[in-house]
């Protein structure tokens, strides 16, 4: 084993082990030992922390780092003059000034917030990648404004207005989320690759669902913005769940191998990039996803994303921060995304199978109780009255994949406490053979149309509807990121938005 040097005779300290630190030089070699480990005390045990600015820090028990640097040595001088080689580790480890930390944790808020880091922590929130310059990424830009929002002005400027809260406020965890839909080769997963580049390593890309649902996921507690590019959930309600909780919890059940679980909290904003019909469980209600289907401008347009990736590499990313730094976006509401096509279309996905009658009832407009049986329409401007055997025949029949079919108790509460509809205990008609049937007396179809569209932002075509508008969108907010040359159609519902 032999001394290891540089041309200058200065000690640089290896990796790892299997190396002997020269005579003389042992100060700059605890030095850049500093530099790379520290002793930190974290879920209530002693572990040594692997320090890199460039990737989430790593964790060894004492073991694991008389492992690394059993082989490691340095090179000392007896009274006598004589030299003798000694352990590195445990000359380190003995060091008055060896780096040390009372605690761990991810604090993205500035100092002097409430949930700032404390003192004698170690902070693993590492800032930005680069330093804001004033600059130019026209090119990501346009592609954001063209291809990502498809010219709409309004959704433009809440997408903008979503990634400079973050790069302003990391802390504040606005609870909505960006879904990208789009055909390969769209450039959909651009604008997530840029953020990542600019918020690492409190960024990455997530190709597998064990990284979100495995059992060891420290990694999202140090976690501001993920990409997701694969589909993993669908058809997993306990995948389903956790990815509601990062998607809206401020605190996070986390766990590190070797420690016990934690609870944590949770800064993450997710952005999902796919071609999959279904990306997200939508459900109904609830504003948390921004979806948008990436236009197919630059569609395997090699040379262009090419060009634009250059433009972020020579000043654009530093450039990008300059303007999301200094961008107003107090005027918009992010905490409710606006409402698109595409997120109505992951609700029709997303329905449970009691929504999915419920929808074809108002589609059809009527209940269907079997195939022998003649429909029973419902009145467009007038209340119908329809016998409950019906309404529960006609629910059962379209339930009839289910397990446990529901009863009849079920269906009347799912109609008027989770779907609001107005229904009430209508009057008792006489049947042929003498009995009476209970009946519900059900809202004008129109209405129910209405409460569902309002509910849902699901437009089903009416014709007392002078207009079929599927959208909302947010109020437009002055926009200081530049958008010269980015003046389009302005919203998708009609209305002139400026710049």
């Amino acid at each position: 084993m032999s001394s290891q040097a540089n041309t200058k005779n200065v000690f640089t300290l290896p990796e790892v082990g299997g190396f002997v630190v020269p005579f003389g030089q042992m100060d700059t070699a605890l030095k850049q030992m500093n530099e790379r480990w520290a002793v930190v005390k974290i879920g209530g045990k002693t572990r040594y922390m692997v320090l890199r600015h460039d990737a989430q820090s790593e964790f060894v028990d004492k073991q694991g780092l008389n492992n690394l640097f059993e082989n490691a040595y340095y090179e000392d001088m007896t009274k006598r003059g004589e030299i003798v080689i000694r352990r590195f580790l445990p000359r380190w480890l003995g060091w008055t000034e060896r780096r040390q930390y009372n605690g761990y944790g991810f604090f993205p808020a500035p100092e002097g917030h409430p949930l700032a880091c404390p003192e004698g922590y170690y902070n693993a929130h590492q800032g930005f990648a680069v330093e804001p310059k004033k600059g130019s990424w026209k090119l990501l830009l346009g592609h954001i404004y063209r291809n990502v929002c498809r010219g709409d002005a309004d959704r433009f400027r809440w997408l903008i207005a979503w990634l400079a809260q973050l790069a302003q406020q990391p802390h504040i965890k606005p609870g909505t989320h960006v879904v990208l839909k789009g055909a390969e080769g769209t450039g959909k997963s651009k604008l997530g690759e840029w953020m990542i580049r600019l918020l690492a390593p409190s960024a990455m890309p997530i190709t597998s669902g064990e990284r979100i649902t495995g059992r060891f996921n420290a990694h999202l507690e140090s976690l501001l913005f993920a990409l997701i590019e694969e589909t993993f959930w669908a058809g997993d309600k306990r995948a389903e769940g956790v990815l509601k909780s990062l998607a809206t919890a401020e605190e996070f059940d986390y766990e590190r191998k070797g420690l016990d679980p934690y609870a944590g909290r949770n800064y993450l904003r997710l952005m999902l990039a796919s071609n999959e019909d279904w990306v997200v469980p939508a459900g109904s209600g609830g504003r948390r996803w921004f979806v948008l289907e990436v236009g197919n401008g630059r569609e395997q347009d090699h040379a262009f994303f090419k060009a634009l990736d250059e433009e972020m590499e020579d000043g654009g990313l530093a450039a990008m921060l300059y303007d999301l730094l200094r961008h107003d976006f107090s005027k918009v509401n992010l905490r409710r995304a606006p409402l698109t096509e595409w997120l109505v279309e992951q609700r029709l996905h997303s329905y449970d199978t009691r929504r999915r009658w419920w929808r074809d009832v108002l589609v059809s407009g009527e209940f269907r109780p079997d195939d022998d049986t003649t429909p029973v329409r419902l009145n467009a401007s007038s209340e119908t009255i329809v016998r409950k055997d019906d309404v529960f025949k006609g629910a059962r029949r379209h339930f009839g994949n289910d397990r446990r079919p529901a009863s009849p108790s079920e269906i009347g509460t799912f109609l008027v406490r989770t779907l609001g509809v107005s229904v009430r205990e209508g009057p008792r008609l006489r049947e042929h053979d003498g009995e009476r049937s209970r009946t519900y007396v059900f809202p004008p179809l129109h209405e129910m149309r209405q409460a569902w569209a309002e509910a849902t932002g699901d437009v089903i075509d009416d014709p007392l509807d002078g207009a079929d508008e599927q959208t909302v969108e947010p109020e437009a907010a002055t926009c200081v990121v530049p958008m010269h040359g980015y003046r389009g159609r302005g919203s998708s519902n009609g209305r002139s938005a400026s710049a």
